[in-house]
């Protein structure tokens, strides 16, 4: 298992966040980036600094499974 990805953090990631993107049709949603993070910079790493908004998926890093449950708690805290 890596780190956290977040600059002086030296804490093992626990979670990925992924930002879909679409092709110039507005199809076929590939994942445009990518961090992982540990548990205390999930909320505060899931606004990218260049997509804005949420994420599109938060999952486990180990093992690797997507979190729609967390990706809604994440969503509410960023909303207010």
């Amino acid at each position: 298992m890596g780190f956290c990805e977040v600059e002086d953090c030296e804490n093992s990631a626990k979670y990925f966040i992924e930002w879909y993107g679409l092709n110039q049709y507005g199809e076929n949603p590939v994942v445009v980036d990518e961090i992982d993070v540990c548990e205390f910079h999930l909320v505060k790493s899931s606004v990218h600094p260049d997509y804005g908004g949420v994420p599109d998926n938060i999952g486990d890093i180990e093992p690797e499974k997507d979190r729609p449950d967390l990706l809604e708690e994440i969503v509410k805290k960023l909303s207010g």
